[in-house]
């Protein structure tokens, strides 16, 4: 499970729109993230790989076990 609570707080912090956090990670518009973060899907381990880089993250501060 994906700690989303700590992505959304993150995104504010670095005041990163939905739309720029969904460029960076490589999808074409902000209704993927924003289905993502809802809950109506799931973040691939690919995109939590990206989303710890882009907020400089350990792996375990995303991932919820």
């Amino acid at each position: 499970m994906v700690n989303i609570k700590l992505i959304e707080e993150k995104r504010a912090e670095h005041g990163y729109s939905q739309d720029y956090l969904a460029e960076q990670l490589g999808y074409t518009s902000h209704v993927a993230y924003s289905r993502k973060v809802s809950g109506q899907r799931q973040f691939s381990i690919e995109d939590v790989v990206k989303i710890c880089k882009l907020f400089n993250l350990e792996l375990n501060d995303v991932i919820m076990m």
